[in-house]
């Protein structure tokens, strides 16, 4: 809660930093330092404090502290669903806030755990091996012609060597959003020129067979970087070692070598489903007391649509995984809903893999839309959902019965297949 109150408070400072940073970094080289900085604080701050708290005390081995730690995720959910009294909503308020007091006080791995957000970008530095870059992708707005604003994507380039980080100017968000889309249209016609945005300024820094650590940033996001070709229409990642991390934040954290033996998958799931098939394939799975914080029947009349390469991508990955005696959990199909998910709490499987539409709103397209408006007027959040964990999530197989306008309609019993992110 203190974390998103921050960010609310703070966010504004945070955006303008790399906008500032690209107006004076010619003059001031050292600036640049200030960017990265400020990309390793900001990026995942609210999603990655949750899991180091989550990793942290799931491993602490202290019974006592888990139960409390279960009890706080079981309350925060309660919170989130819908037609919830004031009453009611209150108590569980002041409990999860005794109960993260009492976690904060009592659980040692958590307050280490914050020492990560006290590094700068030296110490990514220091970890930096020979062969190995590490990049911040940043996007910002700036004032170009007649206080027309543009809005820019830039890559912040670390090495072992460099006295500072690298600047590397892109391309503009419209120079993107003009070759994006269709997926086959995105990666196969298109490329050769979304390298030539993205990666063609940042090779001249590399070396063949680097390693690099890249964290993306804006629509870079939504897109597969690392399969985009090279003039020779080579895939980049044919050449350099590509790891996505969410920050290069995450070099710093200690990563043991790990033996997997056991997957989950989730992919060519059914978003068209009828109520029949949702309550057949919800009652293999045990009663679930609560439904997620729901979409609006505004959110899409069309809902989405299937996408048949993740179940080609799960079927390969399953075959590689038992091809080493793994232990694979398949879910395909009209088998993949939000029960079977949540069903997975308490298991031992090392992998999940998810291949699905994922979604993000703005608080500017809730208001603007109305989306979510049943929803926040049944918890009192008359204007705004201020946790974007709240605003962004996964679909499961059933999901379009909710998006289509029939959410309302749903038996209680079941879950929508709309998967928040907390």
């Amino acid at each position: 809660e203190e974390r998103s109150m921050y960010w609310q408070k703070s966010q504004t400072m945070h955006d303008f930093i790399p906008s500032f940073v690209y107006e004076h970094y010619k003059k001031h080289p050292h600036f640049t330092s200030l960017a990265y900085n400020n990309a390793l604080l900001t990026k995942g701050m609210l999603l990655q404090s949750t899991n180091h708290v989550r990793k942290s005390i799931e491993q602490s081995g202290d019974t006592l502290l888990q139960q409390q730690w279960e009890e706080l995720l079981k309350t925060q959910q309660m919170l989130t669903s819908s037609a919830l009294p004031k009453t009611t909503k209150d108590s569980l308020t002041n409990r999860a806030e005794l109960l993260e007091a009492w976690i904060m006080k009592n659980s040692r791995e958590f307050r280490q755990s914050k020492e990560i957000w006290e590094k700068d970008w030296t110490d990514v530095q220091n970890v930096l091996k020979d062969g190995e870059v590490a990049i911040e992708f940043i996007d910002f707005y700036s004032i170009i012609k007649n206080d027309k604003t543009e809005h820019i994507y830039a890559a912040l380039l670390l090495r072992k060597d460099e006295k500072q980080p690298v600047l590397i100017l892109l391309c503009s968000e419209e120079e993107i959003q003009s070759l994006v889309g269709n997926p086959t249209k995105t990666y196969d016609i298109n490329g050769t020129k979304l390298y030539e945005l993205i990666w063609s300024k940042i090779t001249s820094y590399l070396a063949e067979n680097n390693t690099i650590y890249f964290a993306p940033s804006g629509l870079l996001h939504q897109l597969n970087i690392e399969l985009l070709s090279m003039q020779d229409l080579r895939p980049i990642s044919d050449v350099y070692h590509l790891v996505r991390v969410s920050s290069t934040r995450e070099l710093l954290l200690e990563h043991g070598n790990t033996s997997f033996t056991s997957a989950t998958l989730y992919g060519g799931l059914i978003y068209d489903m009828d109520t029949t098939d949702m309550i057949a394939n919800s009652s293999i799975y045990d009663d679930i007391q609560y439904r997620s914080f729901s979409l609006s029947d505004t959110l899409s009349r069309k809902g989405v649509a299937y996408l048949p390469g993740t179940k080609r991508e799960v079927e390969k990955i399953s075959t590689c995984i038992k091809q080493v005696d793994g232990n694979v959990s398949l879910y395909i199909g009209i088998d993949g809903n939000e029960e079977s998910f949540k069903a997975q709490t308490g298991t031992n499987s090392q992998i999940l893999h998810i291949a699905t539409h994922g979604f993000f709103f703005e608080n500017e397209e809730i208001n603007a839309t109305d989306l979510y408006r049943p929803q926040l007027q049944q918890l009192g959040l008359q204007e705004q959902i201020v946790d974007p964990l709240l605003r962004s999530g996964l679909l499961l197989s059933g999901s379009n019965y909710a998006f289509t306008g029939h959410y309302e309609q749903l038996p209680k019993s079941l879950q929508d297949g709309v998967l928040y992110a907390k």
